[in-house]
């Protein structure tokens, strides 16, 4: 708004036209490098002396990620992004952890695409308390996975999300995902808060996207952004935006995977017989700990392809029989990490109900 000089000190004036969680001042040695504009929106990019290129193909990749997050989650709340590149020995959001939960260095871009999803995921609406937490790591961590999935394809999003899988069975026990900040605090161990707030948060979102599809999933997002843009929210407003968009009752899953702690288990085996058409697969899934059904992926490897073939699991575990015209090299289950849960191969299990 105004900036002056008086007895050797500068003052700025800015103003936040809309609302947000949080305000950053970097101070520093920043050349303005230029601005990108994509209709009502623009990236405006800030670099140290030695940052200038570095930040002009930041400002490119910025403008492709608010547009991807855009489409899926509605327009950015904010019409201005400033994005200031400086050198620094660690990532500004990545808490200096030599071993980070949260942090995928190796993916592609994946440190911007984690800050800009918080426009949508923590800024434009905010959590109503540390319980509400996840709602701003959980979202941006999903977020930037999605992003690694739009840039490098199906199998660099699941290996990152088998990475999030192991951080957060490794500390499921230290307490649910809504104590937020508060985990790992006794010990002080900030790999407890990102492996569970972030990674098992992130899981969670996976298995609501899995059972709700892609189209109720999204629609419910962008409903619960825009009821509460420029506000505060809660996991039930969540909740209940997702529930009207899919006709689900979620309230099993909310007090199991955000409530509480546990990681379930599927314990399976699977069969194949020669027939007169083919082959016959019959899989077996038993469950310990699951709260409510979830679909499950079963993926049978013949000798020519990969058949996938979706089935609801119930807590009470099921049977499935799979014909194939071709020889069956191998079955694999919940490879797409549908469910958070361990696996445990066993040679048989006892009659499951047929489904």
């Amino acid at each position: 708004m105004s900036t002056r000089t008086s007895e050797g000190r500068v003052r700025s004036e800015y103003r936040l036209k809309e609302p947000g969680k949080y305000f950053t001042a970097i101070v520093g040695r920043l050349e303005d490098v230029g601005t990108r504009q994509l209709g009502k929106r623009s990236v405006r990019g800030f670099a140290a002396p030695r940052a200038a290129e570095v930040t002009r193909r930041n400002l490119v990749i910025a403008e492709e990620l608010l547009a991807f997050y855009a489409e899926l989650f509605g327009p950015c709340p904010y019409p201005v992004i400033s994005l200031a590149v400086a050198e620094s020995l660690e990532p500004g959001g990545g808490g200096g952890l030599p071993e980070d939960p949260a942090g995928f260095s190796d993916m592609p871009n994946f440190f911007l695409a984690h800050e800009l999803a918080h426009q949508w995921w923590g800024q434009g609406v905010a959590p109503a308390s540390y319980r509400d937490h996840w709602l701003s790591e959980a979202w941006a961590q999903y977020s930037s996975a999605l992003w690694v999935r739009h840039k490098k394809g199906e199998g660099a999003f699941l290996e990152m999300l088998e990475r999030m899988m192991s951080w957060a069975v490794r500390f499921d026990k230290s307490g649910p995902v809504d104590l937020g900040p508060r985990l790992g605090h006794l010990k002080l161990d900030s790999h407890v808060r990102r492996a569970l707030v972030y990674d098992k948060g992130g899981l969670v979102l996976h298995m609501l996207r899995q059972m709700l599809g892609d189209e109720a999933f999204f629609e419910g997002a962008r409903s619960f952004l825009e009821q509460h843009r420029y506000a505060t929210a809660t996991t039930e407003d969540l909740r209940a935006a997702l529930e009207e968009a899919g006709g689900s009752d979620l309230e099993a899953h909310f007090e199991h995977w955000i409530y509480d702690t546990g990681i379930p288990t599927l314990e399976w085996a699977s069969r194949t017989e020669q027939t007169q058409e083919g082959f016959e697969t019959t899989v077996q899934v038993q469950p310990v700990g699951l709260p409510a059904p979830l679909p499950l992926e079963i993926a049978v490897r013949t000798s020519r392809d990969r058949e996938i073939h979706r089935a609801m699991l119930d807590p009470d575990g099921g049977s499935w029989t799979i014909l194939s015209r071709n020889r069956v090299r191998g079955v694999e289950i919940n490879e797409n990490l549908g469910i958070l849960a361990e696996e445990k191969k066993v040679r048989r299990l006892k009659r499951p109900p047929q489904r």
